[in-house]
């Protein structure tokens, strides 16, 4: 996150009225921004890498995005987020690379902002934070920033954003605390199952067969999805959908997994059965997730020596298109 977008991002924000959802996730990201954890690139975050085992970080704009902002406002300061990371990239060489962030709003200015960030900044992917707005991104509207994407050879990643409150409130506010209702609607699981829906709304819009180059990066173990392949693939004939072949399919050629530091062995052991060990991608989500046993888990998985080069860096040089 910069010091400088997040300033004018929380100018904005504070004219505007908040839901609860909102406010809880605002307090949530302070306590880091205090912390100094999500602003800090640098000696910090260089000190955890090499405590752990971690080479190399893939740096993205998450929360207080100015992604989904009104578009006089999302496009300089979107310019502004992919200027202060590329910069930040450069001065470490070999060590930061970086995802965009888009103006989504404006689509045009979004495909032009992403040509100039992968081919002037040299930033390897893009990073949409849940749905806009309660627009998902299986929209037509967004085709052409997918469009470019592919063209360009760019990843695109759906991070788990707020559920919408309509649904915060019917499915996750209860006779428990508003504190767990916050967690229950979010981090705890309704983030994952928002942004499992909001997966499944891309396959099957029929984006990658238009698109089959297109590569999606899934975190969390798949956003639950893996679970339910062989139910998907029952229930989702392609006589049904239209679409040219089985849901698990598309999570075999057109996404990548990743445990976002969630480093549980039985969940990448059924991963492993389910997409194979070509499609896996290793990551921690620091700030948020810091497992200290990150390196050691990796090394004394009971999987062959090869399957934990792919997961561990070989995967991520070819997606991203590392030296």
């Amino acid at each position: 996150m910069s010091e400088a977008v997040n300033s004018e991002y929380v100018k904005l924000l504070e004219k505007t009225q908040l839901t609860q959802a909102q406010k809880a996730k605002y307090k949530f990201i302070q306590k880091f921004i205090e912390k100094g954890e999500i602003t800090e690139i640098g000696e910090r975050r260089l000190d955890f890498m090499e405590q752990h085992g971690v080479d190399v970080q893939i740096l993205s704009y998450g929360n207080n995005s100015p992604a989904y902002l009104e578009p006089e406002d999302a496009i300089p300061l979107c310019q502004m987020a992919n200027d202060e990371l590329s910069q930040y990239c450069k001065k470490y060489p070999g060590k930061f690379y970086g995802f965009a962030v888009l103006p989504v709003r404006a689509i045009d200015a979004a495909v032009t902002e992403l040509e100039r960030a992968v081919n002037k900044l040299d930033l390897k992917g893009i990073i949409f934070n849940g749905a806009y707005h309660g627009s998902y991104f299986d929209a037509p509207k967004f085709f052409p920033i997918f469009e470019k994407a592919q063209e360009l050879g760019v990843p695109i990643m759906l991070h788990p954003g707020e559920v919408p409150t309509q649904i915060a409130e019917t499915y996750y506010q209860g006779s428990w605390s508003i504190a767990t209702a916050n967690v229950f609607a979010g981090h705890g699981i309704g983030w994952h199952y928002d942004a499992g829906v909001q997966y499944m709304r891309m396959i099957l819009s029929g984006i990658f067969d238009r698109l089959p180059e297109l590569q999606f990066i899934c975190g969390h173990w798949g956003e639950l999805l893996p679970y339910y392949f062989n139910r998907m693939d029952d229930m989702f004939p392609t006589a049904l959908t239209g679409l040219q072949h089985k849901i698990s399919y598309y999570f075999q050629n057109n996404m990548y997994l990743t445990p976002s530091g969630m480093f549980y062995e039985d969940d990448l052991q059924f991963c492993l059965k389910k997409i194979g060990a070509d499609r896996i991608l290793w990551a921690t989500d620091y700030p948020y997730c810091k497992p200290k046993n990150s390196k050691q888990y990796l090394e004394e998985l009971d999987i062959a020596q090869e399957e934990k080069q792919k997961i561990a860096y070989m995967n991520a040089k070819k997606l991203f298109r590392l030296e």
